[in-house]
């Protein structure tokens, strides 16, 4: 290579640099890079949104919550799904001040809702978070019974599927078996969906409030934990346009 101004950019590690505030940046970054790499908390198998990307993730004091770190330049947003120690995670907090690397917190998820859209048959599923923490205590008469009113909150990505899970609709979290040898679905009904108040920077995640609602025999699927099942309709799913 010709001994130039390039040629001593290029042993010096800035090659393509402009100024000495990124060279600067080049260096910590390349620094926290081998840090990273050696550190033990280093995920080298790690998956965000199906794709391997490596993470260095940290306990914190809450349960089923870690500290994620993502290596410098590469990206970390709220709503990711991260696989990690053989678990689904759910981004819920990322700093966006860091110029060199991202970090944030995620969430072990805990349920795979699944739902249907609008007419449609097809069953999407999501992981998600569902917040053991509980938001209202009431009870109240419904025809048949007295049901808990607890309200419950759940963290799921938003998307094109998951935005249209909205006031009102219904939502089976699990199976139970009745001591009566029967089954039933552990029902809820959407009371607020807000996809704005924990959303910051490029990433986005959708905030159910959940109600316990009653399990409806006759149009709710134990077989496929769906609320409101659609077995067959000629109809299509309708995303988009303007029935969302």
């Amino acid at each position: 290579m010709e001994f130039s101004i390039d040629y001593i950019r290029s042993i010096q590690g800035a090659k393509g640099l402009t100024n000495i505030k990124q060279v600067v940046a080049e260096e910590a970054k390349s620094r926290l890079r081998s840090d990273m790499l050696t550190s033990i908390n280093c995920q080298y198998d790690s998956q965000r949104n199906g794709v391997a990307q490596k993470f260095v993730v940290a306990a914190t004091d809450l349960d089923h919550c870690k500290n994620i770190v993502a290596f410098p330049g590469e990206s970390l947003d709220i709503g990711d799904i991260i696989d990690s120690f053989g678990y689904k995670w759910i981004v819920t907090d990322v700093s966006y001040d860091n110029t060199v690397q991202l970090s944030g917190k995620m969430y072990q998820c805990n349920l795979v809702l699944k739902f249907q859209v609008g007419t449609g048959t097809t069953i999407y599923s999501r992981n998600c978070y569902f917040d053991k923490g509980v938001f209202s205590t009431k009870t109240k008469e419904t025809q048949t019974m007295q049901v808990g009113d607890l309200q419950y909150n759940l963290l799921l990505p938003y998307d094109t599927y998951t935005r249209t899970l909205q006031r009102d609709k219904r939502l089976a979290t699990e199976v139970l078996y009745l001591p009566n040898g029967t089954q039933s679905l552990r029902c809820f009904k959407v009371s607020s969906s807000d996809s704005v108040g924990s959303s910051f920077g490029t990433g986005k995640i959708l905030t159910l409030g959940l109600r316990e609602d009653e399990y409806a025999s006759q149009k709710d699927s134990i077989a496929n934990v769906v609320c409101d099942y659609i077995a067959s309709t000629p109809v299509a799913d309708p995303v988009g346009g303007g029935w969302v």
